[in-house]
């Protein structure tokens, strides 16, 4: 007889497969190509492109020749998910774009910006989710774009224009662990610039490059309690009457290639922060009833660190550069040059247990005494200081 072979407990029969998958009937094939094609476009609608013009109609269709009226009823047809381009004119309404958007919103024409107004009375754009907006002009809001997202939100801001904004700031960020990138923009006239107040404990970025910050009565750019890497770089900060750049309690902050010129108070303000500065140029501020025309950082955890900067014909109570309440500052490859002081002390000025310490830093043609700070050691020697301002690009 012959003997049946018995599976052992427990164990799965083997299924044999075939060696080849069977061929796919060319016309099924066809048919869920077309089905899949048709399929994708229905369910993709709600990511389109939809225009809007002051001048539109809601009950339009959307497009370039029959744009709808409102930006609303365009996210209320996007649902939330697509691009929106603003045809040129003025728009006067307050937007609100939730948690979980994800919307591109931009002038359809650069070189005719839609502008939007909050007529001196309305916040612009309120933002809880993801938007990039790109070429657009906000003026007379009472806060031009607020963000209040969370959870890694990411907002681009590109290449748009911020003016006579008397709110708090043109532009309040107030989140928590948010992407957020400010480029290519220009803020004029407005009660304060930009605003920071985040926490951001747990991730999150910023990034200010290339904009331009001028006319202020109050602040270019303030930031609180930002605890990750912030950066500033490429911006020019002019005519502001308090500090152009204003940090409290923040980490890390790279501030590089930026330009202070005309300001009316300490340039960069610093208080309990820890940060580097780098090829920035510090030119013609006056800061005659305060202390540090350029840079004042107080506060026993501040460190800060200064590298191939140039600080020329600032004026202050005391020092270009000053130290105060135990604060820490190292300069380096820096060149100081025709600084003057109201009272005593042009370029380094230390107080309450500050200290400054300097290597190889030059400076010239400074009125008053140079430094009351023990580690500052100053180099006066012109070759060494033209060649530096040379490299600098000064």
């Amino acid at each position: 007889l012959k003997k049946e072979k018995i599976s052992k407990p427990n164990q799965f029969p083997i299924i044999k497969t075939c060696s080849k998958p069977p061929k796919m009937n060319r016309g099924i094939f066809l048919c869920l190509i077309v089905l899949a094609f048709f399929t994708c476009s229905y369910f993709c609608e709600k990511g389109d492109t939809y225009y809007v013009s002051p001048v539109g109609d809601d009950s339009n269709q959307g497009t370039k020749n029959s744009p709808f009226k409102t930006i609303k009823h365009a996210l209320s047809e996007d649902g939330n998910v697509g691009s929106i381009l603003l045809l040129p004119g003025l728009f006067t309404e307050s937007v609100t774009f939730q948690s979980g958007s994800q919307i591109s919103i931009e002038s359809a024409y650069p070189s005719a910006p839609a502008v939007i107004s909050g007529q001196g009375a309305n916040s612009c754009f309120n933002i809880y989710g993801n938007v990039n907006i790109t070429g657009i002009q906000f003026q007379n809001c009472l806060g031009s774009i607020i963000i209040s997202s969370s959870y890694y939100s990411k907002i681009d801001i590109k290449s748009s224009k911020f003016t006579g904004d008397n709110s708090v700031a043109a532009l309040r960020i107030s989140n928590y662990n948010s992407n957020v990138n400010v480029t290519g923009c220009d803020f004029e006239s407005n009660k304060n610039h930009i605003k920071m107040d985040s926490y951001n404990n747990y991730g999150g970025y910023f990034n200010f490059s290339g904009n331009s910050f001028k006319n202020s009565p109050g602040n270019g750019i303030v930031m609180s309690k930002v605890t990750y890497t912030t950066y500033v770089a490429d911006n020019y900060f002019y005519n502001h009457t308090n500090a152009p750049l204003s940090l409290i309690s923040c980490n890390d902050v790279l501030v590089t290639k930026c330009t202070f010129t005309n300001n009316y108070h300490s340039a960069i303000d610093v208080q309990s922060s820890s940060g580097r500065i780098s090829n920035c140029f510090f030119n013609k501020n006056n800061a005659t009833t305060m202390n540090g025309a350029a840079l004042m950082v107080s506060g026993s955890s501040s460190n800060f660190g200064v590298v191939k900067s140039v600080f020329s014909n600032n004026i202050a109570m005391n020092g270009a550069i000053s130290s105060d309440q135990s604060a820490t500052i190292n300069v380096q490859f820096s060149a100081l040059v025709g600084n003057s002081a109201s009272d005593t002390y042009s370029e380094f000025y230390c107080s309450g247990n500050g200290e400054i310490s300097a290597l190889y830093t030059y400076n010239s043609k400074n009125s008053g005494t140079a430094s009351n700070c023990q580690n500052a050691q100053l180099i006066q020697n012109d070759e060494a200081l033209e060649l530096l301002l040379s490299e600098l690009s000064i």
